[in-house]
């Protein structure tokens, strides 16, 4: 179920969770720096809590880069996913929605 897919997705190689993610400096530029320097420039997953329209559309002209939140998580997204970068509002809210 739903637990078993977020338990995957955190314990998975290639994951990095970042608090903050909200204060990263927003365009296409400081985007691609962050995911250069975790090394998620080619195929990442950006996973928040909720939508965050700005940081959406900063990541969407970065090639191989898909942003979701939480309620949207599928198990394509994972697996096709290079690595993950989850925000720490997003694991709390993972935890908070599948430890039920």
């Amino acid at each position: 179920g739903g637990g078993a897919l977020a338990a995957a997705a955190l314990g998975a190689e290639g994951v990095t969770a970042l608090s903050g993610l909200n204060h990263i400096d927003r365009g296409y530029e400081g985007l691609e720096g962050m995911l250069r320097a975790l090394g998620a420039d080619r195929k990442a997953l950006i996973l928040t809590a909720e939508a965050d329209p700005k940081l959406v559309g900063s990541a969407r002209n970065i090639p191989g880069v898909k942003t979701t939140i939480v309620g949207s998580l599928n198990s394509y997204d994972i697996l096709n996913a290079g690595k993950m970068v989850v925000s720490a509002s997003a694991i709390d809210k993972i935890e908070e929605v599948y430890s039920k």
